[in-house]
């Protein structure tokens, strides 16, 4: 087994090593970490001593070796001192401190703090630091945690930008935990499992990570071979049987106990039967975005191929005025594509089924009469961009506006509660680019905007000030399609 974990800074200072796995896995780490067990060294030989070693060790001011000679001072004099161990969880949870720090308060809090495992267990999404990240994975494999699974699949299901699933610490520490068995069926096992003892937080994060590292047909199958299942699986597999989609992440399941409810009823049922109406091609691609444009979409579009839907969007568009330039204000999107050809190959039925209802409600005159008056304000309010849901109502088509959560400043467009719950049954989302009224090189989805679209998985519309009485109109929705669908003009 090796030299036993350290416990103390004294400890560290006899086994100083970055941990078994880490080594195996990042030896750059294990480099990098050299100057820094020098200075420990170095900090060790100090007979100093210090009036409030506390204040010392969280002054992040201070040099390496005076904050863990202080740390080292306070871990002899006052081990159990609540004011140490609200020092070290300070250390561990605000992002400020160094990874060595983070390392030193795990293992001192897991000594002196009878309840740190259970909130290391609730929390361990917090912690954003890799080599924090893969410590406390590695101790988890080393002391045996199995009953930590969970939470190492909770931080697993967590994105990663630029890291591939397949190489992530969490796998190798589920690998770890459960040798001769698949990662994938371990965590299956967390979601489908109802007398694991296992929360709804955890299931929900399970059945996010196995929507991303298996395909639908996969996951169908998985709900399919369920018996007797109740709880998420049984909605799952309600609305996969039901509406031919699923959701994929936390967002989406929140999206799934709305439709689910008692005054969705007829929402549901009308969504049912046209889902059961379309063939196999339409259904490609199906997704929960698609279910209210599907509900509102006309009998002559539900009847058309996927190449007689692309054609009829194509001729709705030859001959518009575009404005083909990304925004420059979060990110240089200025060539991202925004042609319709660009994106046509892959948009499925359902997409295009999406699109040319969005084309319709912005030839409702009502429609942009109202998008008019929403942009005029949005011009003149400079604490925040505004936005709402394209909607149907008993009395016809509807521009929805909404009053933003919070107001961040004038290039942002937070969602409130309420538009989010309307769009579960809406068209689409839209929100405007309207800082000035010429504002064209700002047209079209910013960076954020298409985080929002792959986060809840919706249908989303940004309608760019070009003119006083011109806006431009640019569809997007998950996976980074863009397309400029023309502009309207003030009626």
């Amino acid at each position: 087994m090796g030299s036993p974990r350290p416990s103390s800074l004294g400890d560290v200072l006899m086994h100083a090593r970055p941990s078994r796995f880490l080594l195996a896995r990042d030896l750059g780490v294990r480099w990098a970490l050299l100057p820094f067990l020098s200075l420990l060294l170095a900090a060790c030989a100090t007979s100093k001593q210090y009036d409030d070693p506390i204040a010392v060790m969280l002054d992040r001011q201070a040099g390496f070796s005076d904050r863990r000679s202080a740390a080292a001072q306070a871990e002899v004099a006052m081990p159990s001192d609540p004011r140490r161990l609200a020092a070290l969880e300070k250390l561990l949870w605000d992002p400020k401190y160094l990874p060595w720090q983070r390392q030193y308060a795990i293992d001192q809090l897991l000594i002196h703090d009878p309840q740190f495992k259970a909130k290391l267990d609730r929390r361990i999404v917090l912690i954003r630091n890799w080599p924090t990240r893969q410590y406390v994975f590695d101790l988890a494999v080393e002391k045996g945690w199995k009953d930590f699974t969970p939470a190492i699949v909770r931080a697993y299901a967590q994105p990663a930008h630029g890291m591939n699933d397949a190489a992530r610490p969490e796998r190798t520490a589920i690998e770890a935990m459960h040798p001769g068995r698949p990662v994938e069926e371990v965590i299956f096992d967390i979601f489908a499992n109802p007398d694991s003892g296992y929360g709804y937080t955890q299931q929900v994060a399970a059945w996010s990570l196995l929507c991303r590292l298996r395909d639908t047909s996969a996951l169908r199958e998985h709900l399919e071979s369920l018996s007797g299942s109740d709880g998420l699986a049984a909605d799952l597999k309600l609305i996969s049987e039901a509406l031919h989609v699923l959701p994929r992440n936390k967002e989406g399941v929140l999206w799934m106990m709305h439709l689910r409810a008692p005054g969705q009823r007829k929402f549901w049922d009308v969504a049912a039967s046209r889902v059961g109406a379309l063939d196999a091609e339409q259904r490609d691609g199906l997704a929960m975005r698609h279910l209210g444009p599907l509900v509102h979409a006309d009998a002559g579009v539900r009847s058309q191929t996927r190449a007689e839907l692309a054609r009829a969007v194509a001729r709705r568009l030859q001959g518009r005025e575009h404005v083909y330039k990304g925004p420059t204000f979060d990110a240089p999107l200025t060539d991202h594509p925004q042609r319709y050809a660009d994106w046509v190959e892959h948009l499925a039925w359902a997409d295009l089924a999406t699109i040319n209802l969005v084309l319709d409600l912005f030839a409702n005159d009502k429609i942009v009469r109202a998008l008019f008056r929403q942009r005029d304000r949005d011009q003149i309010d400079i604490t925040s961009e505004h936005g709402g849901v394209l909607r149907f109502t008993d009395t016809g088509p509807e521009a929805r506006a909404y009053a933003p959560l919070v107001r961040v400043n004038d290039w942002k467009y937070v969602p409130s509660p309420e538009m989010m719950e309307d769009l579960y049954t809406a068209v689409a989302h839209y929100h405007f680019h309207a800082q000035r009224e010429r504002n064209e090189r700002h047209a079209g989805p910013g960076r954020g905007d298409m985080r929002m679209a792959d986060a809840v998985r919706t249908s989303c519309v940004v309608l760019t000030s070009v003119a006083n009485n011109r806006i431009n109109v640019d569809y997007y929705q998950p996976e980074g399609v863009v397309v400029d669908l023309g502009t309207i003009v003030r009626r």
